[in-house]
């Protein structure tokens, strides 16, 4: 998202700050979120400068500067495809977080005094899992 903003577009609409774990990579995330998400860096040179300046926290300008540098890990263009497949594996971790977070409420959860409770985390660990299915066929299938 910081060296080539023109690639990645507007899939990142689905991404929020609770798709990143670690709290100088959401930083970076609200960063550029509040700039404008990466449509407002496609096709301007002092994207990345801009983003650096308005981070307060020294770790994350640090590390703004070496994301933007940092040789991308791809024997390929950094196209669609490969932005899709990056995202829908965030996502993918994401509902995987999730997953883990209703099973443990559910087995914590009597079925026979809270039965409608149960069956709501029992209703929305099915959609998840069928969810996270999804986005492994997306993840699988991408070029």
């Amino acid at each position: 998202m910081l060296q080539q903003p023109l690639a990645i577009g507007r899939t990142t609409a689905d991404i929020g700050s609770n798709d990143f774990t670690h709290p100088t990579y959401r930083a970076v995330w609200d960063l550029v979120a509040a700039a404008g998400g990466t449509v407002a860096g496609q096709n301007d040179p002092g994207w990345v400068a801009r983003l650096r300046d308005a981070a307060t926290d020294p770790a994350v300008s640090s590390l703004i500067s070496a994301l933007a540098v940092e040789p991308i890990p791809v024997n390929r263009d950094v196209d669609a495809g490969y932005v899709a497949h990056h995202v829908h594996r965030l996502q993918e971790l994401t509902v995987l977080r999730r997953i883990d977070e209703v099973r443990s409420r559910l087995q914590r959860t009597n079925p026979l005094e809270n039965a409608g409770d149960y069956n709501k985390m029992f209703g929305e660990l099915a959609a998840l899992e069928q969810h996270r299915r999804t986005l492994r066929e997306k993840i699988v299938g991408a070029p």
